[in-house]
């Protein structure tokens, strides 16, 4: 019984709110106020805008940016993975796949210059996390498996974390 008007509505306002008022503090405390210059505020909010629609206020902030696409999204990617049910396997290969060429698209592709003011802000975008979005929707879908699978391999997870941290 999901219902996208539902889901927004209860979810968006989770991270609108707090996303507006924490870019706020930042921008005020870090951007005005440590540099002496808490009397532009009322005459630089372009600047509280450019970073509200960038992600900037504070190097963290951006993620919740991606979070409202993903919950944008949501209902596409809830429908994809119920549609693609018993070809999981093909989905996480497309969408690997889909996740290397954006990888090296960004790495490698200088735009033209009447994009770049967009094009250097595609962290911004779900797109740089579009893997990790689907396949955590795959493992929602099998949620049982995977807690089957891990059940009983603690020490090699831990292993893999400490190893990955290494690396």
């Amino acid at each position: 019984d999901f219902r996208a008007g539902w889901f927004w509505r209860r979810r968006m306002k989770l991270v609108i709110v707090p996303y507006i008022l924490w870019s706020a503090v930042y921008w005020v405390v870090i951007g005005m106020w440590s540099y002496g210059r808490l009397g532009d505020v009322p005459t630089s909010l372009d600047e509280f805008w450019n970073q509200l629609k960038w992600g900037t206020a504070g190097f963290h902030l951006y993620f919740l940016l991606v979070m409202l696409q993903v919950y944008l999204l949501f209902p596409a990617i809830r429908w994809l993975v119920q549609k693609t049910r018993g070809h999981h396997g093909a989905l996480l290969a497309v969408s690997f796949a889909l996740q290397i060429a954006a990888f090296a698209i960004i790495s490698h592709w200088t735009p033209p210059e009447s994009w770049a003011s967009w094009w250097w802000h595609h962290y911004v975008t779900f797109v740089p996390y579009q893997f990790f979005i689907i396949a955590g929707a795959v493992a929602a879908a099998h949620r049982e498996q995977v807690d089957r699978w891990i059940t009983g391999r603690g020490g090699w997870l831990a292993a893999g974390l400490v190893g990955t941290g290494a690396f």
